[in-house]
């Protein structure tokens, strides 16, 4: 073994990687052959392992040359030059620069739309004062993450935790404004006096409370937020040291906060913060009601802050078992809580999928220049005849592009910013994004960047092969109507494949959200919602505090509602069963008999409130037993109402009628519950999943604050709700109504958002399959095109139209079977994770995929079959007069 160790082989990768790139230069660049480039580089690597300075030194010192041998750099004369004919030659075209400039138009926009949305979301959080240095402080409690934590637990963190320069904690309440109009419930969040100014906000008049105002004995004051100034109080500034009544108690108004903190991500519905003053219940280390947020101290991360965290848990765990032996702790950065990474997954879904239009868009141009670039050889052979380089043809079509792609980039920009603008209108969730997305120069570079990246996509290919012509092929023989060449064919081809690859994915997915969807609204929900109308009443905790109270107010105004003239039924209800926000009860049921059967005894369901005339005023089916009556009293044996599902679930092929359950763990037997009645299953759960188990107690022996006034009407039902008000204003005038909605309104406003994004991602998917179609279509009509000669010569030859038809579909299919099976092997995997991810689809999967697979196959043949009919009806005669 000689002494000198001989340095390893670079990587096969590398070495392909360098040769690749050696073969974009002449055989003889400088007096050196590439073989000879390819071997000083390797020498070099063998002697230094510096491989990406060398590689850059050897590609800039022969690309320099290289450059100079293509036409040079070009000059800003040079440039102009190139622009100003590319005018003129696009302007000599104007149906293709038209359809080239609205092809990409249409990519570009919904690009730019969705990244103003995902930089729009990301924005949120620098409405704060440094957000990358607060996080919230939740507790860990069994699979609940975000538990909240009770006052003694945060006032020991606080005390603790080093890794905080400060902390704020508060908690949210109903509160009910009176004295101001008509009586309203607001969300009241009660803050620590140092919350606000950590985040970074100042009042936009009067100032924010502090310590002295948290003090049990000092004058309840309020700051109220932007919104509520402007809604309640007209904006005036003589707000300030006025009372107003929350709770009919008076707090004297302090300030205004600013618009910042007008959204619905942090404090939703937010319209007053008040001083947090503890109560002695409140200070309990058992009772858990508060968020936490803090600050970190300079040069902390937020790993190491969650690890000190977790070290003052355990402590506490130690020294109080009986409240924190369960407990944890865990930190989200401020980031995470306004764009989770379920956010972050679901946005990066969508701009791959605005991408696949846009390479979409890029294909189709990249072919239509190749068809282009065709007719022009004739004219590129003649500059190489009188001099021009390869590179400064290439350079002029280039050019030409770049314009396309500009033109195209600022029709994009209106249009993406219009359909932004459409689709925030049409989000009630998302309001606060209007103040963050809009031109800005991050939108404008993002625009441009794209257009640019188009402008190559789609022509840097073709001009290349454009400029590769050879003189006596286009002279001599005379390009029209020649074929093409092996690599035309094969970008061609390619082009197909790829156009399929990802078209089927994305309009696989656009179609199979914008069905779910459509399957939401045709539901059958098991009650009419035409004519029905439903208005929510809060009955303030601090009047009504007791259950026989709140039972007589609801039958009162169950009987008041019921006397309006256009009003055939009344009724009330905890809620009405449509979507994720139906409000419910939820504890554990005891079937008697089952105690100790698996999947039986002790099961969780929803539990509901109602009053006896609910169900006849939906419209609910009653399949067994009873409805309850006025006379099922609380001094009555406890009766229930269960859904079949729950019936089927407990006493599968029995009548549940008679059978008794509980709710309470340790019964007594006035605790016992019998079930007096069995209803047909209504309504629908979150994304039209079937509903849940539910048992149904009356509201006279199980009275609730908050319920829901149903009536059936018989015309429209908005038109009866200045009546409703006066009716239960009439009883009492300082409860509020609110969410007044029809039944046709109540599934509008559940399917609101869910419509929208239905309808984006159909007009996706129709973008995406019209592009398809119509690149398609003008490839395969290009390519028979150029074959017109050879078929003119095949029917010479004697050979049938249908054959011939069938020789030039053949190729096309086969390409298109490619392009599908990639398509569908990226479609599966796509379908794997949808399923995994969201469970509640209905859509049947494999007929959509047939579905589309049939489609697409139909368009194939089409595409293909016209054009090769077209070439066939010309006369041999003609088609030979082609070459």
């Amino acid at each position: 073994m000689s002494g000198e160790q001989k340095a390893p082989k670079p990587p096969r990768i590398l070495r392909t990687l360098v040769r690749f790139l050696l073969r974009l230069y002449s055989e003889d660049v400088g007096g050196i052959t590439r073989t000879e480039m390819e071997g000083a580089f390797f020498d070099r690597h063998r002697a230094r392992p510096s491989l990406l300075r060398e590689l850059g030194d050897l590609i800039w010192n022969g690309s320099r040359e290289r450059w100079e041998n293509l036409g040079g750099v070009p000059s800003l004369t040079a440039l102009g030059d190139d622009l100003r004919f590319g005018v003129r030659t696009l302007s000599k075209n104007r149906a293709f620069s038209l359809s080239a400039v609205t092809m990409l138009a249409l990519g570009i926009g919904v690009n730019t739309s969705m990244f103003s949305m995902n930089t729009g979301m990301s924005r949120i959080v620098q409405r704060f004062q440094n957000p990358e240095e607060l996080a919230f402080v939740w507790g860990v409690q069994g699979d609940w993450d975000r538990a909240p934590l009770s006052a003694p637990d945060y006032f020991d963190y606080r005390d603790q935790a080093e890794a905080f320069s400060e902390m704020g904690f508060y908690r949210q309440h109903d509160q009910y404004l009176t004295g101001q109009g008509e009586p309203s419930r607001l969300v009241a969040v009660e803050a620590s006096q140092n919350l606000l100014p950590m985040l970074g906000l100042t009042p936009e008049i009067g100032r924010l409370h502090g310590p002295g105002d948290e003090l049990p004995t000092a004058p309840p004051v309020a700051v109220l937020t932007h919104r509520l100034w402007q809604e309640r109080f007209g904006g005036e500034e003589a707000v300030l040291g006025q009372a107003i009544l929350l709770n009919d108690l008076p707090h004297t108004v302090i300030g205004v906060l600013p618009e910042e903190v007008e959204f619905e991500m942090l404090w939703r519905g937010a319209g007053v913060f008040t001083p947090l003053v503890l109560s002695a219940g409140e200070t309990q280390r058992g009772w858990r009601g508060y968020r936490a947020l803090g600050r970190l101290a300079d040069g902390v991360s937020v790993e190491q802050a969650e690890v000190q965290m977790a070290g003052i848990a355990t402590r506490l765990a130690e020294a109080y078992p009986e409240t924190n032996e369960a407990i944890g702790v865990r930190l989200e950065t401020f980031e995470d809580f306004f764009y989770s990474a379920d956010d972050k997954v679901a946005m990066g879904a969508l701009l791959l999928a605005v991408v696949a239009v846009l390479l979409i868009a890029c294909v189709n141009l990249a072919n239509l220049l190749l068809a282009k670039g065709t007719g022009r050889q004739g004219e590129v052979a003649i500059r190489l005849a009188v001099g021009a380089s390869r590179g400064r043809i290439a350079r002029q079509l280039l050019a030409e592009s770049l314009m396309l792609a500009f033109a195209a980039g600022a029709l994009g920009l209106l249009l993406g910013m219009w359909g932004l603008d459409v689709l925030i209108s049409s989000l009630p969730s998302t309001p606060f994004l209007r103040e963050e997305v809009g031109l800005d120069p991050v939108l404008l570079s993002y625009t441009l960047g794209v257009s640019v990246a188009a402008a190559l996509a789609f022509g840097l290919t073709p001009a290349l092969m454009a400029s590769r012509v050879s003189l006596g092929a286009s002279i001599g023989e005379g390009a029209k109507g020649s074929s093409s060449s092996r690599g035309r064919k094969r970008f061609r081809s390619g082009i197909l494949v790829v156009q399929l690859a990802l078209t089927v994915p994305l309009v696989l997915s656009c179609i199979v959200g914008y069905r779910q969807v459509q399957t939401l609204g045709g539901l059958d929900f098991g009650f009419p919602t035409e004519g029905l109308l439903a208005v929510e009443v809060d009955l303030p905790m601090f009047r009504y505090p007791d259950g026989v109270e709140q039972a007589a107010f609801y039958l009162e105004a169950v009987d008041a509602v019921g006397n309006i003239p256009t009003i055939t039924a009344a009724g009330a209800g905890l809620s009405v069963p449509l979507g994720a926000g139906t409000r419910s009860l939820r504890g554990p049921v005891t079937v008697e008999g089952q105690e100790g059967a698996e999947g039986r005894g002790n099961d969780v369901s929803r539990l509901q409130a109602v009053s006896p005339g609910y169900f006849r005023t939906l419209g609910v089916t009653l399949t067994s037993g009873r409805f309850f009556t006025p006379s099922d009293g609380p001094e009555e044996m406890q009766v229930g109402i269960v859904n079949e599902r729950m019936a089927h679930h407990y006493w599968p092929g029995e009548d549940p009628v008679g059978k008794r359950l509980t709710i309470a763990e340790d019964p007594a037997p006035e605790d016992w519950i019998t079930v007096v009645g069995m209803v047909a299953n209504f309504g629908a759960d979150f994304y039209g999943d079937p509903p849940s188990p539910t048992l149904y107690l009356s509201h006279l022996q199980r009275p609730v604050s908050t319920m829901i006034l149903v009536a059936r009407t018989e015309g429209d039902p908005l038109s009866v709700v200045p009546a409703v008000r006066q009716a239960v204003g009439r009883i009492d005038a300082g409860v509020p109504l609110s969410r007044v909605r029809s039944g046709d309104g109540m599934v509008d406003d559940w399917l609101r958002e869910s419509r929208t994004v239905a309808a984006s991602l159909g007009l996706l998917g129709i973008l995406a399959l019209g592009l398809a179609v119509v690149g398609l279509y003008g490839m395969v009509a290009y390519s028979v095109a150029q074959r017109t000669f050879e078929i003119g010569v095949r029917v010479v030859m004697g050979a049938s139209h249908g054959a011939i038809r069938r020789t030039v579909m053949r190729s096309f299919l086969v390409l298109a079977g490619v392009g599908l099976l990639i398509g569908l092997a990226i479609s599966a995997a796509a379908g794997l994770v949808m399923r995994s991810w969201l469970a509640f689809l209905q859509v049947p999967y494999a007929s959509t995929v047939g579905g589309l697979v049939a489609l697409l196959v139909a368009v194939v043949l089409v595409a293909s079959y016209l054009p090769a009919r077209r070439a066939t009806s010309i006369e041999p005669v003609v088609a030979l007069k082609c070459e």
